[in-house]
């Protein structure tokens, strides 16, 4: 199975020139690898990239066995100093993960692990005082097949 999903998600990020313009290096995998102190005050804007899970999508209401489906889900944190830069940042990864995912050619076997199907969804766009740092998050849920 591709529990491998996050990483596409990253690959696609870091290969956009658009996206690297606007967060030069800053795109983490999972977290801010640094002490809390040290990535409170991370500049902005950055992203970071999250797998949040698996699960079967079963072939049947009777099938008592993993189906030939997986639903990984897949989270993309955007933060950005201003709420404009959010706003161009979020049109941008967008547009990104989209294009990344329409130019996959499905029925390659080198790409098992891309997405077949992806559902995304966006919270409300808040704002952290601390920080100070606008941020939202988009939450990709991706139908891949299940090679294990």
């Amino acid at each position: 199975m591709s529990l491998l999903t996050d990483s596409i998600f990253i690959k696609a990020l870091k290969g956009s020139a658009a996206i690297s313009k606007a967060v030069s290096k800053r795109i983490y995998g999972t977290a801010i690898p640094l002490p809390d102190a040290q990535a409170e005050n991370v500049e902005l804007p950055y992203i970071i990239v999250s797998f949040e899970g698996s699960q079967p999508v079963p072939d049947s209401k009777d099938g008592d066995m993993e189906g030939y489906e997986m639903q990984n889900t897949v989270g993309v944190l955007l933060v950005a100093a201003t709420l404009p830069a959010l706003h161009t940042l979020m049109e941008a990864v967008r547009s990104v993960i989209a294009d990344s995912m329409r130019k996959v050619d499905p029925e390659s076997p080198v790409l098992d692990n891309y997405p077949v199907d992806y559902d995304c969804s966006v919270s409300s766009i808040q704002y952290d005082p601390d920080k100070p740092a606008y941020f939202v998050k988009f939450t990709y849920v991706c139908t891949v097949n299940n090679n294990y």
